[in-house]
């Protein structure tokens, strides 16, 4: 008893370089919904990503990884300066404009009154 398999000959669809380059920059994040909106599979997407990256030179790879590098760089500039801001401790004003803050140990004399040194104190 020998089952006779019908198979229905598939046409391969050959794409341009320009269609994989446009869908790998729509699966620049997520493959899975780019190959779903296009109809293909995701492993078709993951083998354009391959080849390109196989493709590219060196220099080309270094330079887009510096660019990458640059962005997250400023990125990060912004978020610590974000956070220095907020850690800032909120600035105290005095009560009065009139008020004056003196050390502790600093005595203000007050005209009719007798100075008095303290012990160990030279006048």
């Amino acid at each position: 008893m020998a089952r006779q398999a019908t198979l229905m000959k598939q046409t391969r669809t050959r794409h341009s370089q320009v269609y994989k380059d446009e869908a790998l920059a729509l699966a620049e994040r997520i493959v899975s919904k780019a190959a779903e909106q296009l109809g293909l599979h995701a492993s078709q997407l993951y083998g354009w990503r391959s080849k390109r990256q196989q493709t590219q030179t060196s220099s080309e790879r270094e330079q887009s990884l510096a660019d990458e590098n640059a962005r997250l760089k400023r990125l990060l500039a912004e978020q610590a300066e974000e956070l220095a801001i907020v850690k800032k401790p909120p600035r105290t004003l005095p009560k009065a404009s009139s008020e004056v803050r003196l050390h502790e140990n600093t005595r203000l004399a007050v005209p009719g009154e007798n100075h008095v040194p303290r012990a160990g104190c030279r006048p």
